[in-house]
């Protein structure tokens, strides 16, 4: 079959650099049929009124009786907007502002914080602009802080970690992407030996980028391949299985610890 000649490249699910999960859900068995959309869906696109209900993996449901967590959004001024989640025991898990600036464009603006199924905080950020400004903070269990940072529009002026007993650590970066095994030059050599052309697409000319995302979970293990723009049926197929090939990758690190990431990669299909 005829090899195509690819431009490949990914972008991580992310609100400028910082993952939206930073306690990230837990991975789906290789039974579980996930139901209706994840609830990385509905961040800052939710009506106040609504209630949304999620299971144990994020993904919306439509009973309360099935849920683990809703979310609601309330209004708190002119075209802005509070985003909270709860556990089903009405514990306060998220609570996301935000400014609605055209009907197509939320930013994040104001507080952005989390906490445990105890009640305790472990994360909170200001966004401004839709960029970190100001200061950023998470916390072990029990309220001993674990890192604090300062921010402007986005960009990290300084920065302190701690451990579990207050000592001070060097700094490392809060968010560290999930990488693919020996780099970009190895991910370039990986796709370019699995993808080919479907002869049915090539005879017709079929061409274009094909938009799939898939998850990174805390093992390295590649699943839950979606697609999120196709070109073709046979296109998106051919796509999708490259994806789904994929060996186990380097998992993201989120303040020290690897954590489950949602990714998105572009492929393109041109013929030469």
């Amino acid at each position: 079959m005829k090899k195509l000649c690819a431009l490949i490249f990914f972008s991580l699910f992310s609100i400028n650099g910082l993952v939206v999960s930073s306690a990230p859900p837990k991975r789906p068995s290789a039974k579980a049929e996930p139901q209706g959309m994840h609830k990385r869906d509905f961040m800052l696109q939710q009506f106040p009124g609504d209630t949304l209900y999620f299971n144990s993996q994020q993904y919306r449901v439509m009973h309360a009786e099935m849920a683990q967590e809703y979310m609601l959004t309330r209004s708190i001024g002119p075209g802005r907007f509070m985003q909270l989640s709860f556990s089903m025991e009405g514990v306060l898990l998220e609570q996301v502002h935000y400014l609605r600036r055209t009907p197509y464009q939320n930013d994040l603006e104001g507080p952005y914080r989390k906490w445990n199924l105890q009640g305790e905080l472990i994360f909170e950020a200001f966004y401004e602009q839709n960029k970190l400004h100001g200061p950023l903070i998470t916390f072990w269990d029990g309220w001993q802080i674990r890192r604090r940072e300062e921010y402007q529009q986005g960009r990290l002026v300084r920065g302190s970690c701690f451990d579990e007993q207050g000592g001070e650590l060097a700094h490392f970066p809060l968010f560290v992407p999930a990488a693919f095994p020996g780099g970009e030059e190895a991910r370039q050599h990986f796709f370019s030996r699995q993808l080919t052309y479907p002869p049915r697409a090539v005879a017709l000319a079929e061409s274009g980028y094909v938009l799939v995302e898939f998850v990174v979970d805390k093992e390295g293990m590649v699943g839950q391949a979606r697609l999120l723009r196709g070109v073709s049926p046979d296109l998106d197929q051919e796509a999708l299985k490259a994806i789904e090939a994929m060996p186990r990758w380097i998992p993201a690190r989120f303040d020290g610890e690897t954590c489950e990431t949602w990714l998105v990669m572009p492929l393109h299909f041109k013929l030469l």
